[in-house]
């Protein structure tokens, strides 16, 4: 049940990878979190992930990838989140040059029957 379990999992992950488009967002407060940028970002479109990275730009800023589905069109999605204000920053958005990798499912060892 467990693998069946896993296997549906990453068939939705797939789908919505499909579907979606990503756009990297920088110039936020450090203290910004991923909801605060979910809950504005998702005035412009329906957001389905936001994901701020542990590490920092080489120019020691954060930044952050929101995930994005039902995008009629993205050039005016990202020209929209551009006019965004979080306090004195002024948002930057770019739609994402790479695409994260697909995890792998894991599997169980099948342990080798000993002498």
């Amino acid at each position: 049940m467990g693998s069946r379990f896993q296997n549906s999992l990453q068939s939705n992950f797939d789908q919505t990878a499909k579907i979606s488009k990503s756009v990297f967002i920088s110039n936020f407060p450090n203290d910004c979190s991923s909801r605060d940028l979910w809950k504005v970002c998702s005035g412009y479109g329906t957001v389905v992930d936001v994901f701020i990275p542990n590490k920092r730009s080489k120019a020691g800023k954060c930044f952050a990838f929101v995930r994005f589905i039902k995008v009629l069109n993205f050039d005016r999605l990202i020209e929209n989140l551009k006019t965004i204000w979080i306090g004195h920053f002024h948002l930057s958005a770019n739609p994402a040059r790479f695409k994260r990798p697909k995890a792998p499912i894991p599997q169980k060892e099948m342990s080798a029957p000993s002498d």
